[in-house]
This record gives C-alpha cells, sequence and structure tokens, in this order.
C-alpha cells in the first residue's frame, strides 16, 4: 500500500467528493 502525501490526499479528497456514488459503484458497495 503506497503512502499518501498530504496532497495526494486532498486530491483524492476532491476526486472522491463530486461523485461518490460512482465511487461506490466501483468498490462494489
Amino acid at each position: 500500500m503506497p503512502c499518501l502525501t498530504v496532497l495526494q490526499l486532498n486530491d483524492l479528497h476532491r476526486y472522491l467528493e463530486p461523485h461518490p456514488e460512482m465511487v461506490r459503484g466501483e468498490n462494489g458497495e
């Protein structure tokens, strides 16, 4: 598991915010 930097976490958070349904669907949840 790669270590994420603060910038990467911010970017990831920003990416997840607008479409959590899509992300959840991809994870099969």
